[in-house]
């Protein structure tokens, strides 16, 4: 997916990101034990990069 179609259709979602507080009960919670909030920042960092992208090209 080419970095302005990605933008686009991960814009609502992760503006939630930003309301994550950490407070683990999204781990709790998950049965495969993954560590969500790592995996959150990891594709907002993502979503980040290619948000730049997307205004540079």
């Amino acid at each position: 997916m080419s970095p302005p179609v990605a933008v686009e259709f991960c814009k609502k979602p992760m503006e939630s990101i930003l309301l994550c507080t950490a407070c683990g009960a999204c781990m709790e919670r998950c049965p495969y034990e993954l560590p969500v909030t790592e995996i959150l920042k990891s594709n907002y960092a993502l979503y980040e990069w290619h948000l730049k992208e997307a205004q540079a090209g």
